[in-house]
């Protein structure tokens, strides 16, 4: 964006540059992210406000609010969030709101976490962050008591939507540690099973204390 363009016009000429791209829109976003992290403090603000007005665009929004944004900003999403949830009402933006969230965690923003991790995601394909086991564990854990118990052992094994957990094997041993037994089994299972998975099985160590836990 510059002093002579308007902001649908810079966005227009931005974005017809990766019109033929099949990478999902990763390189767009990653060149928008360093375009914007490339503009004065004042310029980045108003960009921001710009896609806040804008409903489609809201990804990016998401995307760039915990980098560049202030804290006007990042209120607004919290309170669309908390506005969607008063309503009972599952928008496709309301997961991108709660990343932001996640990423810019005030403690007052546990009730509206809780609300969320407790009511309003699919049971099936349900994935509870690994962030969210870093700011607040009860509630971690209170969300896959909740979950958990719509997978048998072997769909939860077959299932690599939760192989982020991976990530912090810790997070693992808690759950098997907290769970009830019949909870607890299904993750020791997912352990040991995920020990073995192709991402996994490069890092020697972490796929033998993922084996351990699933012992």
């Amino acid at each position: 964006m510059t002093d002579k363009l308007t902001f649908e016009d810079w966005w227009a000429d931005f974005s017809d540059k990766f019109r033929n791209d099949k990478d999902g829109g990763r390189e767009m976003l990653n060149r928008l992210k360093s375009e914007v992290w490339s503009f004065p403090q004042a310029k980045r603000e108003a960009f921001i406000d710009e896609l806040l007005k804008r409903r489609n665009r809201q990804f990016y929004t998401c995307e760039l609010v915990p980098l560049f944004g202030n804290q006007r900003q990042v209120g607004e999403i919290k309170k669309r969030a908390q506005k969607l949830l008063e309503r009972s009402s599952f928008e496709d933006a309301l997961p991108e709101y709660v990343k932001v969230i996640l990423k810019t965690f005030e403690p007052a923003d546990i009730p509206l976490l809780t609300k969320y991790y407790l009511n309003y995601q699919e049971s099936s394909g349900f994935r509870i962050p690994l962030e969210l086991y870093d700011i607040d564990q009860q509630l971690f854990l209170r969300a896959f008591e909740k979950y958990l118990k719509g997978y048998s052992a072997e769909a939860l094994c077959e299932y690599d939507g939760l192989l982020y957990l991976t990530a912090n094997p810790d997070a693992i041993e808690f759950l098997i540690a907290e769970l009830s037994l019949d909870l607890s089994s299904k993750m020791k299972s997912f352990a040991k099973k995920k020990s073995q998975h192709s991402m996994v099985i490069r890092n020697m160590e972490l796929s033998e204390r993922l084996m351990k836990l699933g012992e």
